[in-house]
């Protein structure tokens, strides 16, 4: 779903402020790709 989220405000942003790209990248994909595949079972 964050992934999704953020192919649609990817655009905006690159238009908006280019420079930013990975403040969104960085919430809506890798926090949530890290939360499932690198953190350690029964870590929360």
């Amino acid at each position: 779903m964050g992934t999704g989220l953020f192919f649609v405000t990817a655009p905006i942003v690159l238009v908006t402020r280019p420079h930013e790209i990975e403040k969104p990248f960085s919430q809506l994909v890798l926090r949530p790709a890290e939360y499932i595949w690198v953190d350690p079972l029964g870590g929360h």
